[in-house]
């Protein structure tokens, strides 16, 4: 097989669940009375497909792969132009970053599509890595605002707890204190004796 046909067949065989759907909806449903014996309800017959959406890639990952193709296209544009690695990482990242003083330019032109091509792709797996970091910040302060949150409503009920316990105390003094003479009077003595002493 040619890789033309093995394309076909994986893509027809993948649709074929898709064109036996499609064929169903065209037979006539069953009859009320004949739900034993006849096929499956159009509901049992098809499958739901769910999309997973819920896929992040970690933003390390991207990182790395997006340093891994700068040096890289630093290393293409050194065998390219008469630059030395640090002029190639130079100009890639000022370029991948839109900066673009154009202090450095390539000179061939006949690398021009192949240079187009690197900077094109460059910025848009620069955009995912922006967008990856962004996501990741926003799930990590979404659940620091959620255990910020929590942490404050337990605080709240032990607060109300403790504040019911203090007015329970309160209310009901012990004989101690009831006994005990107030702090002014404890070490009185008068005037005259405290000179003599």
């Amino acid at each position: 097989m040619t890789l033309l046909q093995r394309i076909g067949y994986v893509v027809r065989s993948r649709t074929g669940r898709f064109r036996r759907a499609v064929r169903r909806r065209g037979l006539p449903k069953p009859a009320a009375g004949d739900e034993d014996g006849g096929e499956k309800s159009e509901d049992e017959m098809c499958e739901p497909y769910e999309v997973d959406d819920e896929f992040n890639l970690p933003p390390a990952v991207a990182i790395i792969i997006g340093i891994s193709y700068t040096l890289l296209g630093a290393l293409m544009y050194m065998s390219w132009e008469e630059w030395s690695y640090f002029e190639a990482v130079y100009f890639t990242c000022i370029s991948l970053s839109t900066v673009g003083f154009g202090d450095v330019v390539p000179d061939h032109p006949k690398f021009f599509m192949a240079s187009s091509v690197y900077v094109v792709i460059g910025l848009a797996l620069l955009a995912m890595i922006i967008n990856v970091i962004m996501v990741a910040l926003h799930v990590t302060i979404t659940k620091a605002t959620t255990r910020v949150i929590e942490v404050g409503q337990r605080l709240a009920e032990r607060d109300e707890s403790d504040d019911v316990e203090h007015e329970v105390i309160a209310s009901q003094p012990t004989q101690q204190q009831q006994s005990a003479p107030p702090p002014s009077q404890r070490n009185w003595t008068p005037n005259h004796r405290r000179g003599s002493l």
